[in-house]
């Protein structure tokens, strides 16, 4: 930053660094946007006031315990009416790192208030063959398993689940239905899915299906994580 002369900085949007970067953002007064949610326990009235260490920090996202309760309720919205009875426990299945762990802590709680008994299953980031894990989240009876947060992993470790016929449902976070349809996947479960900010293939409103149409005709690969440039196109406007 000192070398090159940068005035802002457009991410990260991996929750354990966007912290770790404000530290040195701050000092130096460059605008850091991010939309990562962990930044909700230090922006607070002290720090963000002028002449405070994150006055120059801006997330863009709710804070996270808004974004996991609204997720939860919609998840339990939408799989109980495929249920054969309403669902009372879950399982949280997720990455063992520091975003998976900030982030889980927050939805546990939410799952758990909308009435749901409810185990947390981590598996480090880089696992491939999630039969050990899986088998042991079947072993607690789950109604709904839930895959928070990693897009890339949740599709490895989907289709295992259904092998193992895990849970009669499933809820996948951060799977944009266009990378479904994209590569032809097939459930034989109910799912529900969700993105962030919203999804490129069901864009629910045309100036994001404008935006992506945009976006992909320009070369950009149909990703998992495509749906995050969404963000980054609100920085620029911001900026």
């Amino acid at each position: 930053m000192n070398d090159v002369g940068v005035k802002a900085i457009w991410g990260t949007e991996s929750h354990d660094f966007s912290i770790a970067m404000t530290k040195i953002t701050g000092p130096a007064k460059v605008l850091q946007f991010t939309g990562n949610s962990s930044l909700g326990c230090c922006l607070t009235e002290e720090s963000t006031k002028p002449g405070g260490q994150l006055h120059y920090t801006f997330q863009t996202e709710p804070q996270e315990f808004q974004r996991s309760g609204s997720t939860a309720k919609g998840v339990l919205a939408l799989l109980t009416p495929l249920l054969p009875h309403p669902p009372t426990k879950s399982v949280m299945f997720v990455g063992d790192d520091a975003t998976g762990q900030y982030l889980s802590s927050h939805y546990v709680l939410a799952v758990k208030a909308e009435g749901q008994q409810t185990d947390l299953i981590k598996y480090p980031p880089d696992t491939k063959d999630f039969t050990p894990l899986l088998t042991r989240a079947k072993a607690l009876n789950p109604d709904i398993v839930h895959f928070w947060y990693n897009g890339d992993s949740t599709l490895i470790a989907y289709p295992q689940a259904v092998q193992l016929n895990v849970a009669p449902a499933y809820f996948l976070f951060g799977t944009d239905p266009g990378v479904w349809r994209e590569r032809g996947l097939k459930s034989s479960a109910p799912i529900t899915l969700s993105c962030v900010p919203v999804c490129w293939g069901a864009p629910p409103f045309q100036a994001a299906k404008d935006y992506f149409d945009r976006y992909f005709a320009m070369g950009a690969v149909k990703g998992v994580q495509s749906s995050v440039s969404l963000l980054y196109y609100d920085y620029v406007h911001w900026y």
